[in-house]
């Protein structure tokens, strides 16, 4: 059985006060005091009396989260360090889904609203087409944070930066002696894949090359996220054995990790043949083969700056803005689908 709020502030030698503070997040409690007490409510299992707080109009302790039903694999590990990451500060999560529908997830916003949840972690916006919808349904809620920067006038979101990672990957790739490096996109109206080819495309040009056209392969728009093994074969058949790749860099380990299984079908050898890099450094990486070399998008570090960011939002009750930014930077971590040369791997990291 957990402890009460008076219990837990007698513990930790504050006031309730402060706890209270401490666990919404308030800057105006030391970095150092705000992280005892999260950890010795984690501990002491202290669980907010949700029902009392609803009831007395205060906070209910809840957060929405707002997630596409068939979105990839790494966002649903994304929901569950932010269901960890809001448990640390006393709060519990409500799910809401739906599929590639703005309407359908501003519909669950408002079902939200009736439960009257503190604030929302929107993981679904990015889609193609509905910009105009989520600007007209969006662009005046408040007390919500976007995993992803959203075309709104006004938003509060966490972004992810991949450009030293992708650099890294590069220069990495050219070290095991790599000299035909492409990159795969899925269907390029997402924003997430501009970002990534924005970034290519900054590489190279501090690298002295203009034009990354040559560097990208587009998987057909008909095979529903890119997956599937058709436009891998195609990849395959246009890239690979004609010889204009000999490493690629992909969006997903899912498809890393088939490419991979493709490959040795025909007898080409990753690492030796041919070079892989997925991305979001997913658990499956290590049951590759070979293991996945990948760009990890720090999904934890995503979801402490989401979950501190709503707080903080949350308690700016006054604020004339809603806007706030942080950047998560993403990391490589090698492994052995780009390892030809392992005697040179001294920097190899791994997780």
């Amino acid at each position: 059985m957990g402890i009460t709020l008076k219990q837990l502030a007698l513990e930790a030698g504050v006031s309730m006060a402060t706890v209270s503070l401490a666990l919404n997040g308030s800057e105006n409690v030391a970095e150092k005091t705000r992280k005892r007490i999260l950890k010795l409510a984690h501990d002491k299992n202290y669980q907010p009396n949700l029902v009392a707080r609803s009831l007395a109009g205060g906070n209910n302790y809840l957060i929405g989260i707002l997630i596409d039903s068939k979105a990839p694999r790494v966002l649903f590990r994304l929901l569950a360090y932010i269901e960890r990451e809001a448990g640390l500060h006393g709060y519990r999560i409500m799910i809401g889904e739906a599929h590639n529908n703005v309407q359908h997830l501003h519909e669950i916003y408002h079902t939200f609203r009736q439960y009257n949840v503190s604030g929302v972690i929107c993981l679904a916006h990015d889609y193609p087409g509905q910009e105009a919808e989520l600007k007209r349904l969006f662009n005046n809620c408040r007390n919500m944070v976007y995993i992803g920067r959203p075309k709104l006038d006004h938003a509060s979101y966490v972004s992810i930066d991949r450009g030293a990672a992708m650099d890294q990957a590069i220069s990495h790739l050219q070290s095991q002696g790599y000299k035909r490096i492409g990159m795969v996109c899925n269907a390029i109206d997402y924003r997430s894949t501009h970002n990534r080819i924005a970034s290519l495309k900054q590489i190279m040009k501090e690298r002295g090359i203009d034009d990354i056209t040559p560097m990208l392969f587009k998987f057909d728009e008909d095979v529903e996220g890119g997956y599937g093994n058709s436009n891998l074969e195609r990849f395959i058949k246009e890239k690979v054995i004609t010889g204009e790749f000999d490493a690629v860099m992909l969006e997903s380990d899912v498809n890393a990790g088939m490419l991979c299984k493709l490959l040795a079908k025909r007898g080409i050898s990753v690492p030796r043949d041919f070079g892989v890099i997925g991305s979001d450094n997913d658990d499956i990486c290590i049951f590759c083969y070979p293991e996945l070399t990948s760009i990890d998008d720090a999904q934890e570090r995503q979801a402490e700056e989401a979950v501190k960011m709503l707080l903080s939002v949350i308690a700016d009750k006054k604020a004339e803005s809603i806007d706030r930014h942080v950047i998560v930077s993403s990391k490589l971590v090698i492994r052995e689908s780009t390892m030809r040369n392992i005697e040179n791997n001294n920097t190899l990291t791994s997780k």
